[in-house]
Formats: structure tokens, sequence, C-alpha cells
């Protein structure tokens, strides 16, 4: 998808959580909600500078989660493994 770029001009979002240590005071937010957010927020900074693509990532063994993404438009990228072990699966989203 990027074989012959050296930069690329993209959004990250990084990792999507929530905290349910205050659930009792919140009303239920979907992730559908909370990417659309992220995305209106992106959007005029993609009409102003550019940028073709948004990135998130997510636990690779975190399934669900990716499903979600996917169901978003966002596609699977690569695979990120971290010191500690841990894998994290990117995924991408062109605009």
């Amino acid at each position: 998808m990027f074989s012959n770029s050296k930069d690329l001009s993209a959004y990250l979002i990084g990792q999507i959580s929530k905290n349910f240590k205050y659930s009792q005071y919140l009303t239920f937010i979907s992730i559908n909600e909370i990417l659309n957010a992220a995305q209106t927020i992106i959007l005029p900074s993609h009409k102003n500078i550019g940028g073709r693509f948004i990135f998130l990532d997510c636990k690779k063994e975190n399934s669900k989660v990716a499903a979600l993404y996917e169901s978003n438009g966002f596609k699977s990228y690569q695979e990120i493994t971290m010191s500690d072990g841990s894998t994290y699966l990117q995924m991408v989203k062109i605009f």
C-alpha cells in the first residue's frame, strides 16, 4: 500500500478505550460515535493541510474491537510488537 513512500501525511487516533470507573455518571457512548467525533475533528485539518490516511491501533487479541473498526471503514494494515511482547494491530482508513 505504501511501498514507495518515504513520508506519509496521516492522522493517528491511537487507541480508543473506555473507562468504566465513572460509568454510573455517564451515558453509553458507542464506538461508532467516538470514531465519528474523531473524524469530525480531523476533517478541517484534512481540508486545510491534506493527508489521506487515519491510523488507529488495537490489541491483536481483541478481535471484536478490530471488527468494530472494520465496520467503520478501517482495514488491517500491520502488526506491531512492543518491547513487552504485546502485539497491536494497526488499522488504516483512507479519506
